[in-house]
């Protein structure tokens, strides 16, 4: 067991020191869809479009809105 738990620290160190810079771009570009959530208003617009998906765009712009309301009041 302890042998287990030494290799898995080396491996945990090593994917650190060396996948740590290959995924700095593309996770901080992920982190940044959901600032000031211009991201979840394109989706609420885009699902609002079509009439088969308008009442999924209701509940979201919904949400939306609620959220506001609540981290703002």
């Amino acid at each position: 067991m302890e042998a287990l738990s030494q290799w898995e620290g080396q491996f945990l160190l090593f994917l650190q020191d060396n996948a740590r810079g290959a995924l700095d771009g593309p996770l901080s570009f992920i982190t940044r869809l959901g600032d000031h959530g211009l991201f979840w208003i394109a989706v609420t617009l885009i699902l609002l479009i079509p009439p088969r998906t308008r009442r999924i765009g209701l509940a979201s712009m919904f949400a939306l809105l609620l959220s506001l309301l609540i981290s703002n009041i």
